[in-house]
């Protein structure tokens, strides 16, 4: 079932993927604005998807995940659908309005699909494995969108929605329903929030390590331009082959690394990264800056989301990763229009040399941070939250 679960999620994240070299090229060079408001697209991304967040960490603990995965299908072909029928800029931020709803939605719902199946021993690797499926997805999707936005930027919208309805099919065809747990949710003693403070700074910490991957995956295309790179298809097959090898490899080790070493390999590979991108210049500079891209990515995602599960309450990993999966938007909402902004008035130079500052902060706050060691004999009662299947 796990890898049931991996190939709708590479396919969705494919489809959500195939948008990221396709949105800042259409909005500049189509619609003639600037890189603030690429981030701007970016931010409306990042809204839908916070703001949603609650009421979806609330109604997931209480319906079928499935049921979710299909509504986020359905919200994913709407946006592909406005993206094609519209050619201005309020089309395109309605479209990410649309995405950006449809992918909190999905990440909850195959996210604690596998937590809930795993249980607390393999949780890492279960996380680990899965997360290779999101990396898949904006490997290849960005590879497929830069192809077909040669042609015409609308097959980039017109893939995505069919990539979507081919899911919905074989979600319909193979998986079992499974009926509400409502009435249980009601009647357990163990009550269910939307959001979990316990996840709130590991989150912060993540916001600012990541700035050096958001900007780079919001202006890729863009910074490219600027070094005389036309077609980023290749780098990001680099950074996606890099991130699941790296996945793989460490997928049988990572429940037993010390957590705040799998965090603390993250920010410093991210790090190098940014100094390579404000410091190098040319193709050098977005390869090499690239390759340390994909060894901060192979562990960011393991370390924070294991942080999050060991400081939330077991029984409401609903909520726990939830929680942490707002943060993750609200990295890819706060920081493109900032960064954009530094961008468009100074140069892509001092928009990482700022990455640069901003992770330094995060490895620093990492010391702080306090993670219980996660051995602990299962609770049973931590499936509440979860559809176990």
């Amino acid at each position: 079932m796990l890898w049931l679960q991996i190939t709708y999620s590479a396919i969705f994240f494919t489809a959500s993927g195939i948008w990221i070299t396709a949105i800042p090229r259409h909005i500049k060079l189509n619609l003639g604005f600037d890189e603030f408001v690429v981030g701007l697209a970016a931010l409306v991304f990042s809204l839908a998807a916070v703001s949603s967040r609650p009421f979806v960490n609330y109604l997931g603990a209480r319906r079928n995940r499935h049921e979710l995965m299909f509504v986020a299908l359905l919200l994913m072909l709407g946006g592909s659908t406005v993206a094609i029928i519209s050619n201005n800029i309020y089309g395109v931020l309605i479209s990410r309005a649309f995405v950006g709803v449809a992918d909190g939605l999905f990440y909850v719902a195959i996210s604690t699909l596998v937590v809930a199946n795993a249980g607390e021993k393999f949780r890492g690797r279960a996380l680990n494995l899965y997360s290779v499926s999101l990396y898949l997805g904006i490997t290849i999707g960005p590879i497929i969108g830069e192809q077909l936005y040669q042609l015409n930027k609308n097959w980039s919208y017109t893939l995505s929605g069919m990539a979507c309805v081919t899911i919905a099919l074989f979600q319909l065809g193979i998986l079992k329903f499974i009926p509400s747990r409502y009435k249980e949710h009601i009647e357990s003693s163990k009550k269910h929030s939307a959001f979990c403070p316990p996840v709130m700074f590991p989150g912060i910490i993540f916001i600012l390590g990541v700035v050096a991957w958001v900007g780079f995956e919001q202006f890729a295309p863009l910074y490219g331009k600027s070094l005389g790179v036309d077609n980023v298809s290749s780098i990001f097959a680099l950074i996606g082959v890099s991130v699941i090898i790296t996945r793989i490899l460490g997928s049988t080790i990572i429940d037993s690394m010390n957590n705040k070493m799998i965090i603390m390999i993250a920010l410093a590979s991210s790090l190098v990264a940014s100094i390579c991108f404000s410091q190098l210049n040319g193709e050098v500079a977005i390869y090499l800056g690239a390759f340390f891209i994909a060894i901060s990515l192979g562990f960011y995602y393991p370390g924070f989301i294991l942080a999050a599960m060991r400081r939330g309450e077991k029984y409401n990993s609903g909520s726990v990763l939830g929680t942490m999966g707002m943060f993750f938007d609200l990295s890819f909402g706060i920081l493109p229009p900032i960064l954009g902004l530094v961008a468009a008035n100074r140069s892509y130079s001092s928009m990482f040399a700022i990455s640069s500052i901003l992770i330094i902060a995060a490895m620093v706050l990492t010391f702080f941070l306090k993670i219980p060691n996660g051995k602990f004999k299962i609770d049973q009662g931590q499936a509440h939250s979860d559809v176990v299947i």
